[in-house]
C-alpha cells in the first residue's frame, strides 16, 4: 500500500520457447472468427496477416479503430460479434490498450475497459467463447 495508490504485483513465470515452428501448422479455419480493436492502420495490417498465418478466413476477420466512431463503440462490436458467432463458434479478439481518439481530441479510450464492458454485458456462456488479448506499444 502506497499513500496514492495500492499496487498489486503477481509474477507467473512461464518456459520461453524459442522454436516457434508450431505456428506454421496452427489451423484457426474452423469456428474461429477473429476481431482487432486498433486505432493504427499499420498495426491493424499486422494483425490482419496474424489471423491469416493462423488459418482464420478473410470473411471471418473484422479490423476496426481508425475511425472514432469504431474505437467509441468498441464494447458494442465486441458483443455484437459474439452474438453473431455460430453456436459452436469462438470469437479471437486482439485489442489495442490505448486506443487514442483523432486529433485535434486528447481523449484516450481503453481498451481492456472496453472488453470487460463487452465481457460484463454477456451471460458466462458467451464469454466463455471469448479469448481476449490485449497488448500495446505505448507500455
Amino acid at each position: 500500500f502506497r499513500e496514492a495508490e495500492t499496487v498489486f504485483e503477481l509474477r507467473c513465470p512461464a518456459p520461453q520457447r524459442l522454436e516457434e515452428s508450431f505456428l506454421d501448422e496452427a489451423d484457426l479455419s474452423a469456428g474461429v472468427t477473429a476481431l482487432a480493436i486498433d486505432d493504427c492502420e499499420f498495426q491493424l495490417v499486422c494483425l490482419e496477416a496474424v489471423f491469416a498465418s493462423l488459418g482464420i478466413p478473410e470473411e471471418s476477420t473484422t479490423l476496426i479503430g481508425t475511425t472514432d466512431e469504431e474505437v467509441k463503440g468498441a464494447a458494442d462490436t465486441i458483443v455484437a460479434a459474439v452474438e453473431a458467432l455460430p453456436p459452436d463458434g469462438r470469437l479471437l479478439l486482439i485489442v489495442d490498450e490505448n486506443l487514442d481518439l483523432a486529433f485535434p481530441s486528447s481523449e484516450t479510450v481503453s481498451g481492456s475497459y472496453a472488453a470487460r464492458t463487452a465481457l460484463n454485458r454477456m451471460p458466462p456462456s458467451e464469454e466463455a467463447r471469448t479469448l481476449v488479448l490485449v497488448r500495446s506499444a505505448n507500455d
